[in-house]
């Protein structure tokens, strides 16, 4: 089992500095980073030379999005590299850079193109990337550009969200298991948010069930790629729980290889909201399942 996380730095902390603090709090290295890109620039710079000397294995999302200065897309249709273009062959040189790179890198990087796909299809009335049908050509389009540049030390994550393996629609969206490596699912514990799912407690449990189960049924391995829990303060010790009951489901669910957590963004999502749920994590991370 790996133990990940991406890490927003607070205040004046450099990327490197909010990572090592979080590390420092838990008491291990953490053996995954999450880092997220854009379709221009490289995908492997210096912050992932600094993490992967740091013994990190590299979770890279590559979205196809065109990005600012700042990193953001420059917004709705007119960000977005089209999923039928890069299928078509129109983005090959951007493709066989990004290969080139990883394959002198040499390090095994985890490649997810466009994670959370459902965010950004086509809508009535909105262009956005494409359809699943274009999203499946692109990756495995993608997939066959690697192969000719004989990237050997890249796996690749299929990155959904949670709702849609629960709601059945996972299938759509999967470009088939000859160019797969990982099943992956995005799934947070809304409770104590402004998101339309927080009008309950999810468990851990419950947010990645039918997930893991499309992996297994895919015989694939299964990895959460992003998760978090908020404090419900009217049960000091509920999101502690929350943590403590990842064990259990790492023993129970035999496929599941990883467990990356997301800590910044609108809701924070960080372990230390308290001292209580701090331990709990640091606890979490101790575990022997955890290499």
């Amino acid at each position: 089992m790996l133990f990940g996380a991406w890490v927003k730095p607070r205040g004046s902390e450099t990327h490197q500095q909010a990572v090592a603090r979080m590390e420092a709090k838990g008491g291990r290295r953490f053996s995954v980073d999450h880092v997220y890109h854009g379709w221009d620039g490289p995908l492997i710079g210096s912050y992932e030379r600094w993490s992967a000397g740091r013994g990190h294995a590299l979770l890279v999302s590559w979205k196809a999005v065109h990005e600012t200065a700042d990193g953001k897309s420059n917004g709705s249709g007119a960000g977005y590299v089209r999923w039928d273009d890069i299928a078509a062959g129109r983005y090959d040189a951007d493709i066989v850079a990004r290969a080139r790179e990883i394959k002198r890198f040499k390090m095994t990087v985890y490649l997810s193109f466009h994670h959370e796909p459902e965010n950004d299809q086509d809508k009535p009335g909105w262009r956005r990337a494409g359809t699943p049908a274009d999203y499946r050509a692109a990756w495995s389009h993608i997939r066959s550009v690697f192969r000719r540049q004989h990237v050997k030390n890249v796996r690749f994550v299929l990155v959904l969200m949670g709702w849609t393996f629960r709601t059945g629609q996972a299938g759509q969206w999967y470009p088939g298991s000859g160019v797969v490596d990982v099943v992956g699912a995005d799934a947070y514990n809304w409770f104590g948010t402004a998101h339309p799912g927080s009008r309950g407690w999810t468990t851990f449990e419950s947010a990645f069930r039918a997930a893991h189960q499309f992996a297994a049924g895919k015989h694939k391995p299964f990895w959460v790629t992003e998760t978090g829990v908020q404090e419900d303060r009217s049960r000091p010790s509920r999101k502690a729980d929350w943590y403590r009951s990842i064990a259990t489901q790492v023993r129970a669910w035999q496929n599941l290889d990883a467990i990356v957590f997301y800590m910044g963004g609108r809701y924070g999502w960080y372990p230390d909201s308290s001292g209580r749920s701090m331990a709990a994590f640091r606890a979490l991370g101790h575990n022997s399942l955890f290499r």
